[in-house]
C-alpha cells in the first residue's frame, strides 16, 4: 500500500530532503558505471566504528604485510564488521548516508511519513527507498527510543509498514524493550504480527550475550511467539558463553543454532556439553547439531571421524539415542550415512540408526538411506528395526490411501535388502494389525 503524504513538508525541511532526493537520484544514476565506494572519512564519528567491529578499538584491524595480504590476529572481527557495515548501510550511497545522519528527530518522522513508494519507478529505487527508510528509522530509533514509540503509537497503521518496520529496528536494536513494540503491533495491527516482532527479538539477543537470550526466553510472550514461528539462522555474539546458554536453555532451535556455530569453533566443548546439561536420551537428538557445524567447516570425513569416535564414550542408551539423532543433521545424504556406518562397529549403534532411518514413503527409483544401515544387520534383526519402524505410522494406517503407501514403501526397502520372505510376510502381519 502507498504511504501518502500525511502533510507538506515544513519549510525547514524542504532543503534537507531536496538534498537527500538528489542524492539518491544522483548515486542512482552512476552505481552501475563505478564500484560503490568505502565508508568516506567525512562521516561521524559512529560511522567510524564499523571498521572495527562497533567498538571504535583500533586494534581489530589488520596490517599489510609485503605481498599485500592482510594480517592480524582476528579476521572474525573484520568479517563480522563488514556484514554489520553492509546490513546498515550497504545499499545506500555515502552522500545519502551523510544526509540522513544530519537529520534531527523532527525531520526524520516528516520524511518517513512524506515517503511513497508510487508507481512507475524501477525496482531499484524502490529497493533504494525501502533502504532508505529503513535507515531513517534506525537514526530514529536512537536518537530517541521513548518518543519514537510515542510518536509510534499515533501513525495511521496502514503507513506502508512503517509501524512494523519501526517495531523490528526497535526489537534488534534494544530486545529487551520489546514488548510495548509488540503490543503496539497486536493492537494495530493482529497477534501474528505482534509475536512476530518478539520472536525478532529473542533473535536479535543472540548477538548480545547469553545472560540477556535467557532472559527472554522465560517471558512467556516470546515462549508462544517461538512456538509460532520457525527460527532462521542465530548469530551469535563474539565471545557469546556458550557453555551457560547450552545448560540453561529450553528452547530446543536456539539450542540447535547453538552448537552448530560453538561446534565449528570448539566442537570438543560442544559435544561435552550436551552431556553436561544430564538429560541423558532426552537430548540425543543435539549431537547431530554437533555433527553438522563441524562438518560445514571441516567436511563429512572429518565430522564422521570425531562424532562416532565420541560417541563411543557415551553410555550405551545415550549412544543409541545419540546415533539416531544423527540423522536430524540437515543435508543427510547417502554418502555421510556410507561414512557413519564406517565408523559405528556396534551393531546395537546401526541398529538404532536403522529404527529412525526407515521411512517408507518413498519412491521406488530414489535411493532409501535405511537400506544402507539395514543391510548391515542380520535378518533377525533387520526385522526387529523393521517393525520398530512401523509404530511411527500407527495413526496413519487407518487410512486406507496412506495405508497403501505405507505398505509399498516397506515392500520396496524388504526387497531392496532381500529380507526373508517369513520375515516379509510378518512385518506384513505387523502392519495390517490394529493400531
Amino acid at each position: 500500500m502507498n504511504d501518502l503524504p500525511a502533510k507538506p513538508l515544513p519549510p525547514a525541511l524542504r532543503n534537507t530532503a531536496a538534498a537527500l532526493a538528489g542524492a539518491l537520484i544522483g548515486w542512482l544514476a552512476v552505481s552501475t558505471a563505478r564500484p560503490s565506494a568505502p565508508p568516506s572519512s567525512a562521516h561521524s564519528g559512529a560511522d567510524s566504528s564499523h571498521a572495527d567491529g562497533g567498538t571504535g578499538d583500533s586494534s581489530a584491524g589488520s596490517a599489510r604485510s609485503g605481498d599485500g595480504t592482510r594480517t592480524g590476529p582476528d579476521p572474525t572481527r573484520r568479517f563480522a564488521a563488514l556484514k554489520r557495515y553492509y546490513e546498515e548501510w550497504g545499499s545506500i550511497p555515502d552522500d545519502a548516508r551523510r544526509t540522513l545522519e544530519s537529520m534531527s528527530a523532527a525531520e526524520l518522522k516528516d520524511y518517513l511519513l512524506t515517503m511513497n513508494r508510487g508507481d512507475g519507478r524501477s525496482f531499484g529505487q524502490i529497493m533504494m527507498s525501502e533502504s532508505l527508510r529503513g535507515a531513517a528509522t534506525r537514526l530514529l530509533y536512537q536518537q530517541d527510543p521513548e518518543g519514537t514509540l510515542a510518536w509510534a503509537r499515533d501513525q495511521d497503521p496502514e503507513q506502508g509498514g512503517l509501524l512494523e518496520k519501526m517495531a523490528r529496528t526497535a526489537a534488534k536494536a534494544d530486545p529487551t524493550q520489546f514488548e510495548p513494540w509488540s503490543a503496539l503491533l497486536t493492537e494495530k495491527a493482529n497477534d501474528q504480527k505482534g509475536k512476530e516482532i518478539a520472536a525478532s527479538a529473542w533473535s536479535a539477543a543472540a548477538g548480545t550475550d547469553a545472560a540477556s537470550i535467557l532472559a527472554l526466553e522465560k517471558n512467556p510472550v516470546i515462549g508462544e511467539s517461538l512456538a509460532m514461528f520457525g527460527v532462521r539462522g542465530l548469530e551469535f555474539a563474539e565471545g557469546f558463553d556458550f557453555t551457560r546458554y547450552v545448560k540453561d536453555s529450553t528452547i530446543m532451535s536456539g539450542l540447535r543454532h547453538a552448537l552448530i556455530q560453538w561446534a565449528a569453533r570448539d566442537p570438543e566443548k560442544a559435544f561435552s556439553s550436551i552431556a553436561e546439561r544430564g538429560k541423558g536420551t532426552e537430548d540425543g537428538h543435539l549431537y547431530s547439531a554437533v555433527y553438522e557445524g563441524m562438518a560445514c567447516l571441516k567436511g563429512d570425513a572429518a565430522a564422521t571421524a570425531f562424532i562416532t569416535e565420541k560417541l563411543a564414550s557415551l553410555p550405551d542408551e545415550e549412544r543409541g539415542a545419540a546415533s539416531a539423532g544423527l540423522l536430524q543433521a540437515r543435508g543427510f545424504t547417502a554418502a555421510r550415512m556410507d561414512l557413519l556406518l564406517k565408523g559405528m562397529p556396534r551393531e546395537e549403534d546401526r541398529f538404532a540408526l536403522a529404527e529412525q532411518a526407515t521411512i517408507p514413503f518413498v519412491s521406488g527409483s530414489g535411493d532409501i538411506l535405511s537400506t544402507r544401515v539395514l543391510a548391515t544387520l542380520d535378518p533377525a534383526r533387520q526385522l526387529a528395526a523393521l517393525e520398530s519402524s512401523v509404530k511411527r505410522y500407527q495413526a496413519q494406517l487407518g487410512n486406507p490411501g496412506t495405508f497403501k503407501e505405507i505398505r509399498s514403501g516397506y515392500d520396496i526397502i524388504m526387497e531392496r535388502i532381500n529380507l526373508p520372505e517369513e520375515s516379509r510376510e510378518q512385518l506384513r502381519q505387523t502392519l495390517a494389525g490394529p493400531p
